[in-house]
């Protein structure tokens, strides 16, 4: 992923986050944007390891349920207000079921 759209999709991700936040109620403030500025990070991040997680390989499916499982973890925490530790025991879930299917396909 080149520089410039890894840069778009963190700033995409990181208003996106804010709004979602405000809609849901919560005031604007360092917090808020310290929280949707990490979570942009972690998310692009994830993304930018999207070509490492196709591979076949060992590290390749230990990156895909990595990046499967925080990605579910924080969107659903997030989104949802779910307890971080509920997201976490969801996601480990939802990343195995995805890693078995792509194991199995």
């Amino acid at each position: 992923m080149p520089f410039a759209q890894a840069l778009v999709l963190w700033v995409l991700v990181a208003v996106v986050m804010v709004a979602i936040a405000l809609w849901q109620g919560k005031s604007l403030n360092a917090s808020l944007i310290g929280l949707a500025l990490l979570s942009a990070t972690v998310l692009t991040g994830l993304a930018i390891l999207h070509p490492v997680a196709q591979t076949t390989s060992l590290l390749g499916w230990v990156v895909g349920w990595m990046r499967n499982f925080l990605v579910y973890t924080i969107l659903l925490s997030l989104l949802t207000k779910t307890p971080a530790k509920k997201s976490a025991k969801s996601g480990v879930l939802f990343a195995t079921i995805l890693i078995l299917f792509d194991l199995l396909g």
